[in-house]
């Protein structure tokens, strides 16, 4: 593995709290001081590779201190709606080699009043009538936090991926695990299906798509959608002033949150700041936090936590990324390791653009409303996939839904989820009026 550390200047990443153009009262925080915040210059000798990156974001102040039980808090997942681009005009830039692979295609299926409606599916990876592996260039960057005192001169805490967590998470580097993890390495043969349909010894997102569109690409035993993971591993690190972060006591260690808008705008100032290092549309950026969600305000200034991930694209030519945290905390049920990262990197391949609509769902996950888009981790938010053991660590992804199950598209394996918790597909969800069903939802998750 090759590591790049990037020292990323405290003062131009402005996480300053402001609300609706006034600052807030900063929160008080009753963690114990641990050592004095190195000076950007310090901190820039002490790597072998600095960088400095401007980036400008107003980041409102979470109104009270968080010393509050993890227990107490709800993970969840969410997206970021597409922005500056088209699923039309992304596919262009694909075939034109300026963003990742993609490729589409429609499906049918029938809405309640027993009529057809088409829906466009756009992914990565290449089609399976192709029957090729298409690589999708991934790159790692997991980012070092910490959260700074009222007097800008001490760190409260740090939370960073490239260190050994404690022993009560395995005492694994997250970077390391991750790397090692079945999300890049090959593990099976994943058995699914009733009766049992052998999908390969293969990544596991990888494993999912031929699910998805079996028996289509029965006999395309070469097709395959890898993440193709770069060996150099850029590790950035950002001091998060006082006020724009939050701690939570945690079965295992502290939960560090800080405002999701602001860690957004940083991670796309990052992947654009880092393009002399590889990151550009062609390739995938990961970004990975160890212990560390986000979190939103309601309209009262409350805080609404915990995101555990995220994945969105932007731009012309479109970049696709995603977002997660290596989950050693203990602090939400049936999460654990790499299971928000597998949520993200699944979705981020079934709906790359987040324009994937599909017929109303919802009631099931972490859903609790009624939603219309093809996110293949949120119906089963909180199911675990069964422990697969590679390099010696048990890793904990999350179990996905299939798209036939969005769908209601019969591939004959009995099963509408990679571990057979849906046996059927998704029953029809309606918003307000039971009468009118919305074909065209706002992707929220």
């Amino acid at each position: 593995m090759n590591s790049q550390t990037i020292a990323l200047n405290p003062e131009t990443a402005n996480f300053q709290p402001t609300v609706n153009g006034y600052k807030k009262k900063a929160a008080v925080a009753s963690a114990i001081i641990s050592r004095r915040a190195n000076p950007f210059v310090t901190l820039a000798k002490a790597v072998s590779l600095s960088l400095l990156l401007c980036v400008a974001v107003a980041v409102p102040s979470t109104p009270v201190a968080a010393q509050a039980p993890a227990g107490q808090l709800q993970g969840h997942y969410t997206t970021i709606p597409l922005q500056g681009n088209t699923p039309e005009q992304a596919l262009q830039e694909s075939l034109a080699g300026t963003t990742l692979p993609m490729w589409t295609t429609t499906v049918q299926t029938k809405n309640w009043w027993f009529g057809q409606t088409n829906y466009k599916i756009q992914s990565l990876g290449g089609a399976y009538s192709g029957n090729t592996t298409t690589d999708l260039p991934t790159i790692l960057i997991p980012i070092v936090l910490n959260f700074i005192d009222s007097s800008g001169q001490y760190i409260v805490a740090t939370f960073d991926p490239t260190q050994p967590a404690p022993a009560c998470a395995g005492g694994v580097t997250p970077v390391t695990a991750v790397q090692q993890s079945p999300l890049f390495n090959n593990s099976g043969p994943f058995m699914w299906g009733s009766p049992k349909v052998n999908f390969g010894t293969t990544q596991y997102v990888d494993a999912l798509g031929r699910a998805e569109w079996y028996p289509s690409d029965a006999t395309d035993g070469n097709w395959h959608t890898l993440f193709q993971l770069s060996s150099t591993v850029l590790t950035v690190t950002i001091n998060v002033p006082y006020g724009a972060w939050q701690l939570y006591s945690a079965p295992c260690g502290r939960l560090g949150a800080v405002y999701n808008p602001s860690l957004d705008s940083t991670v796309r100032g990052l992947i654009s700041a880092l393009s002399n290092y590889g990151v550009n549309s062609t390739t995938l950026p990961v970004v990975l936090l160890s212990n560390v969600v986000s979190y939103n305000l309601d309209k009262s200034n409350n805080i609404e936590c915990c995101t555990l991930g995220y994945h969105s694209a932007y731009g012309s030519p479109l970049q696709v990324y995603a977002e997660a945290m290596f989950d050693g905390t203990g602090a939400f049920p049936n999460s654990a390791d790499i299971t928000p990262l597998s949520h993200e990197l699944a979705e981020s391949v079934n709906d790359p653009t987040i324009t994937n609509w599909a017929p109303q769902w919802g009631h099931i996950g972490q859903v609790t409303g009624c939603q219309g888009n093809l996110e293949v981790g949120d119906p089963l938010s909180g199911t675990q996939y069964p422990v697969i053991t590679l390099s010696g660590f048990a890793y904990h992804p999350q179990e996905l839904a299939m798209m036939t199950w969005f769908y209601g598209i019969n591939s004959g394996l009995g099963w509408y989820s990679n571990n057979g918790t849906f046996k059927s597909p998704a029953a029809a969800c309606f918003t307000f009026n039971p009468w009118i069903q919305f074909t065209n939802p706002v992707p929220i998750d």
